[in-house]
Parts: C-alpha cells; structure tokens; sequence
C-alpha cells in the first residue's frame, strides 16, 4: 500500500520509446522537473503551453507568471503562435501529457486538480470509459486506492489492410464491438474499396480521485501512431477561439478559417489554433457554445437593463404577451417631438425589419428633424413581436401621450396638425395611427368629437411615400406583358403625372388613359387608386391642407436613412435585450453629439459645414456634383464585350453607340486634371419645373445660337410687326426668344432665372391652348413641339421667321426616255419638278446613316447640301396611271433618277442624333457620330467672302428621360445647361469647341449612360449667307435642268425672298405636257411635266361649237398665248408710250407680287434612302403589310395619323407612296379605290396626286352598275374604304360613331368583329335585298356641321351670303361681259384671254379656283350669290358656272379691286401701259395669286380627312 504524498510526481514504470514515423515537435529550451524523480524522464517542451516527451533536461525552470496570468480574470489571451500542443505544465509544476503513453504513475495535487488548463485531464486518443462498480470508491478517501476512478481504455485505430497505404480511422468512442462493426462499413478513400480493419490497443489510463487530488496511473505502451484527427480543444486553444469570437461577433465561420479581414490582407486563421478548428462547422459549435455561456434568466437581465437606464422604457405593456410592444424614449428625444419651433418636415414613421433576430418582430422608429444637429433623428423607438394593427397602435398612442408630455412642458397646447405623419402604405400602420388618434382624443375631456369626425381627423393627417409609388412604377415598366419594352419610359411618365395632377378629373383623365394604353396594368392601378391610398398619396385628393402639405416630406427617406444609421452603428438581428442596449447607445450618442455642439466655444463633430449640400447647390448647381452625368468618371474596367455577349438591357437598348474595341482592351479611368472643371462664372437660364427639360433645352441651345449672331440684323427683323402679325401663332416662339434681350445686365441672376422661367411657362400655356402639347407638366419630344408649331395651322402661310429655321429643296425626277415607247414625248428625255419646294426642318440620323457615312457628319451634310448625288429610281414614274386604270399607251421604260436640290438653307441648322432598340439590333457596333465644329455648304472661298459657314454652338445629351445641353458663350467659352440646377447655366473654365463641344461622345468623356441627341449649327453669315446660298443654288438650277423661279429672287427684299416661291422650266429647255396627256398621274397642281422636244406640241383640238358665238374684242396687248403652263412664268406684251404709232415693245416682265400662298410641309426630310421599288398588290390577293422593323415606316395619312409607323404600332394593312415615300392606311382611302389596283400599278396619296381635288370641290360619286356589281360577292365588293351597313338586333346601321341604338349598345360591343351574316353594302339597284332589311336611326352626314369651304359655296344662295357693297360695285362694271361669259360657260376657247378660261381649256378635267388665301369662301360665295341674282340667265342652268371658269374670274375681278392699291404699287406693274393692258394684267395676277393659294390650301386639305364621315356620305348618296 503506497503512503499518501500529496506531492508525488512522476513516477516510471518503463521506458516508453518514441513511436517509429511519429514527428517530434521543434525542440525548445530545456526545463528541469521540480524533483529529481522527474530527471529520468526526458520531455519536449513547447515554448507557449510545456514541455513535450522527449527532449532533455534543463537547468533553467519555466516561469509561471504567464500562466498564472491566462487563468486570472478578464479577457482571454490571445491565440498562441503554435499549433497542437501536446502538454500543459500544472500548478505544481508537473505536466499533463494529452497524449499519454508508456508505463508510468502520477500524483497530482488537488490544485493542479482544480486547474482548468488540463481540459478535464484531455485524452487525445480514441477511449471508451469504464469505471468501478456502482457505490464502491469515495471521492474523499485518504488514500487514493479508495478513491473514485474513472478507466479510459484505448479503442487502437481503424487502418486500411492494403500494404503501404497510409489511410486510418479515428475509432469510435464506443465499446469494441461497435469499433470493429465501423470497421467493416468503413471504406478506403485511397482504395475505394471496403479495405478497413480494427487494430486494438491495450493501454488504459486510470484517474483516481480522492481527498488529496488525483491519482493517474499509464499501464501499456500505445503500439499504433497517433489519431490524424483530433476532435477535442485545450483549454488555451478554447480561450483563444474564444478570444477571437468576443472580438468579431459577426464574422462568420468561413471567414474565420479563412483568416480575418485586416488592413493589410487576411490575418491569422484559426486552424493556427489547432487543426480542429480547420473545419467551419466546428467554428459554429463553438460560437453557440461561447454565447451560451452568457446566457442568464431573462427577467434578471431586463431589470438590470431598466436599472441601468431608468425612464428609457416608457410603457408598461411589455408583459410579452400574444401583441407585445416595448417603447423607448430619452428626455432629450421628447424635447425634439415637442420643439415644435425648429421642428422641420412633421414625423415620418417606418418599421424595420432585420434589427431583431425574431423574425416577426420589427423595430418601429418615429424620426423628427433636428435643427441643432441638421439631421433626422429618433423621437420615439418600439419593439414589437408583429405588424398588426394593434401594435402600430400602441407605438403611435405611446407618441402622442409623450408629445403631448413634451408640449405641457413647455407651455403649447398640443393640436391635431402637430400629429401628422408621412407612412408609407401598410393598411396596419394606417389602421393603427387612426385608432390611436382616436383613442388619445378620446382620453381628453375636453375634446368632444365623435368617433366618425375622428377618424376623418385622423385621415387627413397621413401622407404617403411618392418613393413608393415611383419605385412601383419602375417595377411594373419592367413587365412586359402588362408594358410592351419600347412604351416603358412614356408609362412611367405618365403613372408618374398622376403625383402631379392638380384636380380629381385630370387625375382621372389621365389614370383612363393609361389604362386605355395599358390594359394590363388595371389590378396595380386600382390597388393605388384605393380611397385610403389615393387621399393620402396625390394632392389631387388628399384632404390635408396645403401649408401642412407643403411642410411635410414626400417620402419616406428620411426615415429609410435613419435605418441605415441604427444598422451602421448598431449592427443586426438582436436579441432582445442586447437589442435595447444598442438602440440607448445610439441615443446616447446623438445626445452627445447636441451637447458638444451647443458648448461654449464649441466641439467639433464633423469636418464637414453643417449645410454643404446647400453649398453645393449655390456653387454647381446640384447637391451632389459628383452625380453630373456629364463629369461622371468612368471606371477602369475591362470591357465587357471581351467575356459576354450583349445580354443587358443597355447593350440591347443600344443607348449610347459605341465604336468596337480591339480585342482584349480595357478602358482606361479618365484622370480628375482631363475632366471638366466649371468656374464661377454663371449665365441665366430656364428652371426645371414639371418635366420642362424638353422644351428648357431646345429654348436654351436656340437662344444661343440666334444670339450668338447679329440679333438686331438676322432675327429682330424676322419678329417685327411688318413680318409676323401680332396673332401669328409664331409670335409665341418670338417673345421667348426676345426676353432675353430685355434682360438688363445690372439684375440679380436669380432675377433674370425668374423672367425666363415665367415666359417659358407662358409658352407652355399657349402651346397647350393651340393644342400642340396635351398638358402643362407633360413630357414631350425635344423637336416635337417646335416642329408643330412651325406647321401650325395646317397650309399656313409661311413668314420671315420660319426661314430662319427651315430649309427649302426641289425634288427633280428625271428619266432618259426610250425608243420603245409608244408615245413620242416619252421617247426622249422628260423631267417631273415640283411647283413649290418641300420644307424641312429637322434632320434626323439613324445608324443606318452612321454605318453608311461612317459616323462622319460632314460628309452626311456634303451629299445632302452641298455635292448631292441623283439616285437611280427602279422605273420611270410614267408607267401606268396612279388610279390602277387601263390606258391607252404603254409606260416609259427610260431609267429614271431622284435628286434633291437645296435652294434655301436655315441660320439653325438642327440635326438629330437617333437612336432605337430596333436599329441597334440591325447595326450593332456602328461608329459613334463625329461632329465638326464647322460645315460648309459650299467652297472655303464662300465661307471667306460671305461667311457661308455653319459652326456648332450647342449640344443637347440625354440621360434616361432627361435633357441637358452644352452651349457656346459669344467669348467662345462652352457653358454646361442643366434645368435642375436652378437656372444656372455654368461655363468650364479653360474651355474650348474642339474639348469640350465636338468630336464624339467618347472625347467628350460623358458617362455611359449619356448620349448626344441633338446638334445645333448657326450659319455664321446670317441672312446675307441664306440669300448668297439660295442665289448659287438658283444658278446651279438654271444651269443644269433649265429650272428657274417663277419671281427672281432680285426683285424681293429678305422677307419675300425667304417664302416659298414657284419654280417652272424654261421653254428653252423643255416644253411642258398638257394636262390631258399626262395618263400616268393626276396631280394637278402639284408637280409640273416636261420633255425635250424640238418641236413644239400640237394644238390641241378645238371642240365643235353648237351654236353662234359672241368673241369678247380683245384689248390692245395681249397676252402670250403660246403653251402657257400651269405654273409656268405668265409673260405679256405691252404697248410703249408710243402705241399710236402701232410699234411695240417686246418683253418678258416677271411678276412681282405679295404672296398669298402658304407652304404646308409636304413630306418630313428622309432619314433614310428612300424606297423607289414599291410593288403593290390587290389586298384581296395578298393582304398589305406594314414593313419590317428594318426598313424606314413613315406615316402620313389622311385620316390625321403622322409619324414613326413602328412607334405609333400600326397593325392595319398600309400601302406606300410612290412620291413622298410616305404610308398610308388603305381603310383610309376615298371609296376603297385602292383596292382595284393592279400588281405592278403605282400609287400616290393625297399629298401628292390631285386626284382628289374633284371630291373637295363637289364632283359627283361614279356609283357602279347593276350587271357589274352583280358577279361580284359581298366580300370582293365591301374593299377597305368603303361603307356599309350592319345588323344590331333588328334594325342595320353603317358602322359610325353618329349611330342610335336601342337600347343603348356598349362601347366594347361596338369594336367587336361582325359576323359576314349581318354586313351588306349599298345594295344599289337591289330592290328586293333593301326590302328586306330595315334601317335605323343614326346622324346622317348632311346633318353634320363640318364648316368646310365646300358647304359654304354650297350655301351661297343663304340670306348671309348677300354680297356686300364694295363686290357688287366691283363687279356692276362688268356686268355684260360676265353675262356672255355665263351664256358661253362651256366654250373657253373663245375667252383664252382670260386666265381662268384658258386653264380651263387646258386642263378640262380640273377646277379652276374661286377662293383662296385672303379670299375666302364666303366671299367667293357672295359673288356666286352676285351672278346669281343680278346676271340675266343665271338661275337657269347655274351648275354650269358655278365653281367654272366665270366663277373663276370674276372672283379675279372682285380680288383685284379689292388689292388694287397694292398691286399697282408692284415693282412689274405696268404704269406707262393702257389702261386696258393695265386692268388685263391685274386680272391675270389676281388670278395667279388665287390659283396659288387655292392649291395649296387644297393640298393641306388632303392631309386630314374625316375618312369616316367620308365614307357615310358616299354610303348615303349610293344608297338614294
């Protein structure tokens, strides 16, 4: 029996050698066992934990202040710099070996008993434990062999079988037949095969506990190597783990091993530790483990927490119940909700959801502004354990009890405006804030509401979140299906109106007509337009008074932000109580904060100004500068296209083109000293307000140019009261662009914001009221509006002013004939030359027109002003005649070209850049668009000697829906505009074109998503330029096609010369084709038609006359006679002085006269190269279809619709004009006749042929014959255009909107498709089919009140066309000419004298006019009236001459008397001619003028029609 020494040490039994491959750690200083026992046992020692077996012995003992240290209180140490110890010294100084082998005994103290640093006396090896039976051995026996023990028995390892494989097993902790059962189910990794065997061991460790400490006893040597995988921690290496997870609470497992985050790359991981720590799921153990430590009774921690902080918890009703909420508020955080003096923008309201682990708890917060610390602070913050009602009830109640605590104190009474909040839309906080409304009010005695006149109180004081609803807005523009993608921005826009909208019935109109457009939206808007949503987000219909409105924020984000703060400072997902006292630290703070900044002297808190962005907002026009889209630097970053394909929806919307990038190129960051910079200087300009960028940037850049120039010579003139009426509509451009010269120098710059802003806002106004934009906060295009307005109102005449922005262009068609041809003026070389040049004012480039010039817009603008080429057409455009009819003679086969030719060219010049998803699919990668700082539209001579140049002034960006622009200031320097930043328009200092204006976007060094739409030229020589251009152009005309004006351009001041003018061949070049011969077109009026002959054209026959005929005497000079044209310069031959002597001077005299004509834009200027190729076949053999989203789609038809086919979504069949290019709806056309024609027949719409001028001026409808119409069925006879009637219960009505039904039909059951069973035509000549159907009742179309000219000549016999005074004096003198004229209407040929009669005679299939410009129809109405009642023998047969060549020219005769002051005061007049010669010639160009007027008041008529008025009519008429 061994004595009891409660100090034995060590004591071996045997020798334990070193295991054969086991590594021995580095050896370290050697140590000396405190007893000389401990000298024959030799220990490797580790530097941070003890020795280790094996190493020798020292003389030089370890210390035991450090580890006296890691076991005293505080934080634990940090992690040792090795790994894996094998040991631990104890208290007394002897060693604790976790990996016991070899025979020995031990005898440790109770102290080194107690000592945690030997884990629970940690064996590593794989042991199963086994002890004395129950109840034998007491754990305070005086000898340790009475003692309690506790037997570990080895388990051995689990090795593979194959030789030489290294793999092996940790054994279970288990008995051995569980072992050796893990055995046989393990498998070999390196084998992959069921390899695996039990070897056992023999070695058991004894523990025996009893009253002096523990006894340890070793018997048996371990036999096999040490287990590869430990599975337990030393107690150092949990401290250190635990070290770490004290210090980084959130970083997560992974992270861990990996090695934490630090300032110069990862640290230390904790596999350095131990290798058990390698494994992240045991990081997580550990981590539960270590927090769980902490854990105490939640009651305990919670009144210490109120003991801590007492008065921070507010409300009692935390008993953690089913609706649980705990509410918390400071002293200094009342004060704020109640200082209601500095208190700015109300309260805003929001719950989080990610402060609370639970994740059905939120963290409530009402914030207030803080003007002390200039920014939004907590007032009241509130656990709650949901988001019902019920709690938002109790949070809000809780703030109105303390707000009202807060206004007691400082004397306010509290009032219900004081209460108001901006939410956002949860029908919970709603539901709660009323309630508690309700019930505060109800606990003061002296309120005396009632219940319903709370809760109306209590509505009209929620604002909701506009964030909100624009981020709905965005997120439903991205689902397609309810939003086609190319209609997202105009959605947006318009769900965005809806914030603005001023009255219920707007906000109305416009939420109809969204849902018109977008049916598919109808549940998200009716979700919105819910009574409790709609009242609390639009002005529209809140019931909140406006100041209170105005003093409330718009949305939420304060409160968002302060979000964010709690989550920066406080971090995520508590638990409850660490939650609070991380929300007190956080109000602490911020009371810190207000105190420091109201001590004396002051503390500073920040290095910021309290109000920078105000700063910000003074100095560059925006609070944030590094938010310009124009100076946004880009990142360095590879390029995209190198990895991925175009698969973003920036790539696919193709906003900015960008020229292709070599092959593994990045791009490289801009540097701060290349990017913009702008100086302090600042200009005036337009504010934004209500989505005015549009019109603020198209104003901004033209004002720039037109004062870049001479103002006083080039645009003053073009607005003076003798160029443009006080009531021109053009006078509304006028005064926006004057203002600015009545700025005076010495105003405030905000003043000067101010007056522009003002008359921008009075343009808009009258824009509205002209009905050329829909509303005064609307959207618009950036050109739209401006190109409107110069059209407006349709077949306007043209002033001075629109000079300055339109250019004017002759079309000339020119074929080489062929000999084949049957008829001998087509055998030789014809031409085809507008009367009048086409008007262009935008000109816009595609990519298909980058990719074809390159980018280059020089040399865009050289083929188009400057060298353009005549383009070859597919055939001759006299191939067969326009209405698909027979004809007598076969077509021209020559070959035919197009040519534009500019005669007049704009001071601004305006180029649109265009881009679409559609052309950035069909040209990917094309080159940017490069723009010069220069153009020339002739020779550097001509820019010398008359400054014929344009140079760039402006450049207009867009980013998303937004405009900005670049412009030029008259020192040369670019100033940037953007009407966000209050007006301002700031210049970049040290600036330059070539830097900063042209070139392409990527040199300009823009963002990404900002591209350039819009360039402005100014012609550098202003007016003198525009009149030296047209003078070339005219010469160049003369000289190449024999192509002149019918006025020379020499005899007209600037004014005159700047308005469209009419052009003809000349004689000497080629003879004009009559009118009758012309089988192919019938656009009368609109183009005239030469050919080169050296004969003239043989008279045409004269027709028989049936009775005597009177000739007028002709008077002394005469006029030219031999092949007038239509529009051909009328020349005369007039007496001299000398006349008695019977000697004439011979001579051409050019009319000079004030033009009457307007000059409709006939066409908009191509974008792309026209189509001349057009086939058309019968709609009812294959049906019409638009064209592909590759080719142009132009559209521009008489029913009223214009513009991109593409972007209008035009699905019904079309046909194209083989003239303008332009397409049109074949519903559209007069009486369906454009389903007759051929496969290989051409057409031409209304604009272009004037076939149509005989249904304005009253020609009867052609109706078809019985035995025809009978071979054809209902289907071949119902064509597109034509009317017929369908069956509504049992009455048939035409389908028109004038129709009255019976019970009244539904407007959907309208636009449904009618069965073929219930359609019939107009049964013309069909007796028994009419019988058979029954009529209903609908407004037929001579009861509808058009106010046309065509029914007031039709009314001219009513008593209020009696004609006044000054046209019967002007026509009694000629009373008896007029009468023959009546009596021998249908023989012209006798008068050829007379201009009327002579075009009459030759062109007998047309109308002469009667009325035109200044001369109305009411006034032509009046002379009809005239002949009528005063002319002997005109009441008889009056449809002869009534709108006829008499009507004709006595209408000249009433013209002239009325302008006969003004035409004799013409420059051509003839003043030293007689009399007679003198009134001849008024009459002729009275005449002229009428012509001219009429025609083009004709060809705008044609434009919009009333096609379905149209159609009734001719229904009506077939059906008499």
């Amino acid at each position: 029996m061994l004595p009891e020494t409660p100090s034995s040490l060590v004591k071996p039994l045997s020798p334990s050698p070193p295991m054969a491959g086991t590594p021995l750690k580095p050896a370290s200083p050697p140590l000396h066992a405190p007893s000389s026992h401990a000298a024959d046992t030799t220990i490797d020692a580790c530097h941070c934990c003890g020795p280790h077996l094996g190493s020798e012995p020292s003389t030089n003992p370890l210390g035991l202040d450090r580890l006296a240290k890691s076991q005293t209180s505080g934080p634990p140490p940090p992690p040792p710099s090795s790994v894996d110890c094998d040991s631990v010294i104890l208290p007394s100084g002897q060693l604790w070996q976790f990996w016991p082998n070899g025979e020995f005994e031990q005898d440790l103290t109770q102290q080194d008993a107690d000592d945690p640093s030997h884990s629970n006396f940690l064996n590593h090896w794989a042991c199963h434990t086994g002890g004395r039976p129950r109840n034998q051995g007491k754990a305070n026996a005086s000898a340790w062999h009475l003692g309690k023990v506790r037997r570990r028995h080895c388990n051995g390892i689990i090795k593979c079988s194959t030789q030489g494989c290294p793999y092996m097993l940790r054994p279970l902790a288990d008995p051995l037949c569980k072992v050796r059962a893990q055995a046989q189910s393990a498998l070999c990794k390196n084998c992959d095969k069921k390899t695996m065997y039990h070897r056992p061991c023999n070695v058991t460790l004894e523990l025996w506990f009893y009253k002096h400490g523990v006894h340890v006893r070793n018997t048996g040597t371990h036999m096999h190597p040490r287990l590869t995988r430990k599975i337990h921690l030393t107690y150092h290496e949990t401290n250190s783990i635990n070290h770490i997870i004290e210090e980084h609470p959130t970083v997560g497992p992974a992270e861990l091993v990996t090695g934490r985050r630090g300032l110069h790359g990862p640290r230390e991981s904790t596999a350095a530790i131990s290798s058990v720590l390698d494994n992240p799921s045991r990081i997580v153990y550990q981590q539960k483990l270590y927090k769980k430590s902490f854990a105490r009774p939640f009651q305990v921690e919670w009144v210490e927490f109120q003991n801590e902080h007492p008065g921070f918890i507010i409300n009692e009703t935390a008993q953690l119940s089913s609706v649980s909420v705990v509410s918390g508020q400071t002293r200094f955080m009342r004060s704020q909700l109640a200082n209601t003096e500095d208190r700015q923008g109300g309260i805003v309201s929001d719950a989080s959801y990610s402060y609370w682990g639970d994740r059905d708890s939120i963290l409530i917060t009402s914030s207030v502004y803080c003007k002390k610390l200039s920014e939004w602070i907590p007032a009241l913050v509130s656990y709650a354990n949901g988001a019902t009602a019920e709690h938002y009830r109790i949070h809000f109640l809780a703030l109105f009890h303390t707000l009202s605590i807060g206004l007691r104190e400082t004397g306010v009474q509290i009032q219900d405006h004081l209460m108001a909040n901006v939410v956002d839309f949860s029908q919970a906080e709603r539901n709660g804030f009323i309630g508690a409304f309700i019930q505060f009010w109800q606990d003061q005695e002296e309120d005396i509401r009632t219940v319903n006149e709370l809760e109306t109180a209590a509505r009209s004081l929620l604002k909701g979140c506009q964030q909100h609803f624009r981020a709905s807005v965005q997120r439903v523009r991205k689902i397609t299906s309810a939003v086609p993608y190319p209609l997202g921005q105009p959605f947006e826009e318009r769900a965005n109106f809806l914030l603005h909208a001023g009255t219920v019935e707007d906000f109305e109109a416009i939420a109809e007509g969204i849902l018109n457009d977008f049916p598919g939206i109808e549940p998200w808007l009716s979700w919105w337009r819910h009574p409790d949503r709609v009242q609390m987000l639009f002005r529209s219909h809140t019931h909140i008074p406006d100041d209170l409105w105005d003093s409330l924020p718009s949305t939420t984000n304060a409160q968002e932000a302060m979000h964010h703060k709690i989550y920066s400072h406080c971090g995520k997902k508590h638990d409850f109580i660490p939650g609070w006292r991380a929300l007190r630290g956080f109000v602490s703070k911020m009371e810190h904060r207000a105190a420091a900044e109201s001590t004396q002297g002051g503390v500073m808190t920040r290095y910021k100004p309290l109000h920078q962005y105000k700063n910000n907002q003074e100095q560059y026009g925006r609070a944030k500068p590094g938010r310009d889209p124009l100076q946004k630097i880009s990142h360095s970053e590879p390029d995209r296209a190198d990895y991925a394909p175009p698969d973003t929806a920036e790539d696919l919307e193709a906003k900015a083109s960008q020229s292709p990038l070599p092959e593994s190129k990045t791009t490289a960051p801009i540097p701060k000293s290349k990017q913009p910079q702008e100086s302090k200087e600042r200009l005036p300009s337009f504010s934004w307000i209500d989505n005015s960028c549009w019109v603020d940037t198209t104003l901004e850049l033209s004002s720039c140019g037109i004062y870049l120039g001479d103002y006083n010579t080039d645009f003053q003139p073009r607005i003076s009261a003798e160029n443009l009426g006080a009531e021109d509509p053009m006078q509304i451009l006028a005064n926006a662009i004057h203002i600015r010269s009545t700025l005076s120098d010495s105003s405030p710059l905000s003043e000067k914001i101010q007056i522009l802003s003002e008359q921008r806002n009075t343009l808009r106004r009258e824009l509205m009221d002209l009905g050329i934009i829909e509303s005064l906060n609307g959207f618009g295009t950036l050109f739209g509006w401006l190109e409107s307005l110069l059209g407006y109102p349709r077949g306007r005449e043209p002033t001075f002013l629109h000079a300055y922005f339109q250019a004017h262009s002759l079309l000339i068609r020119s074929c080489t004939g062929h000999s084949g041809n049957t008829l001998d003026l087509l055998r030789s070389k014809h031409w085809q030359i507008p009367v009048l040049p086409r008007l262009s004012f935008l000109y816009q480039l595609d990519r298909s027109l980058a990719v074809k010039f390159n980018g280059d817009i020089k040399s865009w603008f050289i083929d188009r002003f400057s060298k353009p080429v005549a383009k070859p057409l597919t055939c001759c455009w006299c191939q067969s005649r326009s209405d698909g009819t027979a004809i007598d003679h076969a077509g021209c086969q020559g070959q035919a070209t197009l040519q534009e030719i500019y005669v007049h060219i704009p001071v601004l010049l305006v180029i649109e850049l265009v881009d679409s998803t559609h052309e950035a699919a069909l040209y990917p990668g094309s080159p940017q668009w490069s723009c010069p700082p220069t153009l020339r539209p002739l020779s550097k001579q001509a820019e010398q000697d008359h400054h014929l140049v344009y140079r760039l002034c402006g450049r207009v960006f867009s980013s998303g829906n937004h405009f900005t622009g670049r412009g030029l200031t008259p020192g040369g320097q670019v100033y940037r505009y953007d009407g966000k930043d209050r007006g301002s328009a700031f210049v970049i200092s040290q600036s330059s074109i070539k830097k900063h204006l042209s070139g392409t976007d990527t040199n300009l060094k823009i963002s990404k998503s900002t591209r350039t739409c819009a360039l402005f030229y100014r012609l550098e020589g202003g007016t003198l330029a525009q009149r030296y251009y047209a003078r070339h152009q005219t010469a160049i005309l003369q000289d190449q096609y024999g192509v002149r004006s019918d006025i020379p351009s020499a005899v007209l001041n600037d004014a005159q010369d700047s308005i469209p003018r009419p052009w003809s061949m000349s004689t000497s070049h080629g003879t004009q084709i009559p009118g009758s011969q012309i089988f192919w077109s019938h656009q009368a009026g609109s183009s005239l038609e030469y050919y080169c002959s050296a004969k003239p054209l043989s008279e045409p026959v004269t027709p028989a006359r049936t009775k005597k005929q009177k000739k007028l005497q002709p008077v002394t000079g005469i006029f030219s006679t031999s092949g007038l044209p239509r529009h051909d310069k009328h020349t005369m031959r007039v007496d001299s002085p000398a006349s008695a002597t019977g000697q004439d001077l011979q001579g051409d005299l050019p009319l000079a006269m004030p033009l009457l004509q307007s000059a409709p834009v006939l066409e908009a200027a191509p974008t792309t190269p026209q189509v001349e190729d057009a086939v058309h076949t019968n709609p009812f053999a294959e049906a019409y279809h638009s064209p592909p989203q590759s080719a142009p789609f132009p559209i521009a038809c008489r029913c009223g619709l214009e513009g991109n086919g593409h972007k209008l979504n035009v699905n019904e069949p079309v046909v194209l004009c083989d003239s303008c290019h332009n397409w049109s709806h074949l519903a559209c056309q007069h009486d369906g006749w454009i389903s007759d024609l051929g496969p290989r027949a051409s057409f031409e719409c209304d604009g272009c042929s004037a076939s149509e001028i005989k249904h304005l001026l009253g020609a009867r409808i052609c109706r078809p014959k019985r035995a025809v119409r009978a071979k054809q069925d209902l289907v071949s006879r119902l064509k597109p255009g034509k009317g017929g009637l369908a069956r509504w219960g049992k009455y048939w009505y035409p389908w028109w909107r004038g129709n009255i039904f019976k019970p009244t039909r539904p407007v959907q059951e309208l636009e449904a498709t009618v069965a073929q069973g219930d359609l019939v035509d107009s049964l013309w000549g069909e007796a028994k089919a009419r019988r058979q159907i029954r009529l209903g009742r609908w407004q037929h179309s001579w009861d509808i009140d058009l106010k046309n000219d065509e029914n007031t000549l039709g009314d001219f016999l009513d008593r209020q066309y009696q004609p006044e005074e000054s046209i019967s004096q002007a026509l009694w003198p000629y009373a008896k000419d007029l009468a023959q004229m009546v009596s021998e209407c249908k023989y012209p040929i006798e008068f050829l004298h007379l201009p009327a009669a002579r075009w009459v005679f030759e062109h007998p299939d047309d109308v002469p006019p009667v009325h035109g410009g200044t001369f109305s129809a009411s006034m032509a109405a009046q002379v009809a009236n005239w002949i009528f009642s005063s002319i002997p023998g005109a009441d008889v047969d009056h449809q002869d001459w009534f709108n006829g060549w008499p009507h004709s020219h006595a209408s000249a005769i009433v013209y002239a008397s009325l302008h006969d002051r003004s035409l004799r005061e013409d420059a051509e007049f003839p003043h030293h001619a007689a009399p007679e010669v003198q009134q001849q010639w008024l009459w002729f160009v009275s005449w002229n003028q009428l012509f001219r007027a009429r025609q083009i008041e004709l060809t705008a008529s044609l434009r919009t029609k009333d096609v379905d008025h149209e159609s009734l009519d001719i229904l009506e008429e077939r059906m008499q």
